[in-house]
């Protein structure tokens, strides 16, 4: 098996137990490995590039580039413009 099916099968067990709005966020991932999931039937979107054509679908994966980004980002159907974003300093 390899590691693109494994994903995939992932996705699928994914959505089986917890729903289909479940999302999946990847992170700083390489040109080459965008090609392959895509090639493998991915549908990859940018953060800043989701609309509201893949939200009615709902079959996406969005891409981000910092993990920070991805998990601060709202629900898929709220994205906004990350550059309209403030964030508050917290101290931990």
């Amino acid at each position: 098996m390899s590691g693109i099916q494994a994903l995939k099968d992932m996705r699928t067990e994914l959505k089986a137990y917890a729903g289909d709005e479940v999302e999946i966020r990847f992170v700083g991932l390489r040109e080459n490995l965008i090609g392959k999931l895509q090639r493998a039937g991915w549908t990859l979107v940018g953060e800043n590039v989701v609309n509201n054509l893949y939200a009615r679908e709902g079959n996406y994966t969005v891409l981000f580039s910092t993990v920070r980004d991805a998990v601060l980002a709202e629900h898929s159907e709220e994205f906004v413009e990350k550059e309209g974003r403030e964030f508050e300093a917290v101290e931990v």
